[in-house]
């Protein structure tokens, strides 16, 4: 809860994030600031996320917006 993350640089990478909360105990109110992951194999995992927040998060250079990562 109230996790915040910022200035992460990353090189190469497997996944840029694999976050996975619980279904009845979800990770709430996660906020990733001016992160920048250069080279990522997979696509991100993310796993019962509640109010993720992503501002200024770049994979190769392109925005990566909380809209575009699915939380199940």
């Amino acid at each position: 809860r109230d996790i915040h993350i910022a200035g992460l640089n990353v090189q190469n990478a497997q996944h840029a994030m694999v976050i996975r909360g619980f279904e009845r105990a979800p990770i709430r109110h996660l906020t990733l600031q001016n992160c920048h992951f250069r080279q990522v194999e997979k696509p991100s995992v993310v796993e019962h996320v509640q109010q993720l927040e992503l501002e200024q998060v770049f994979i190769a250079d392109m925005p990566l917006l909380a809209k575009d990562i699915v939380s199940l």
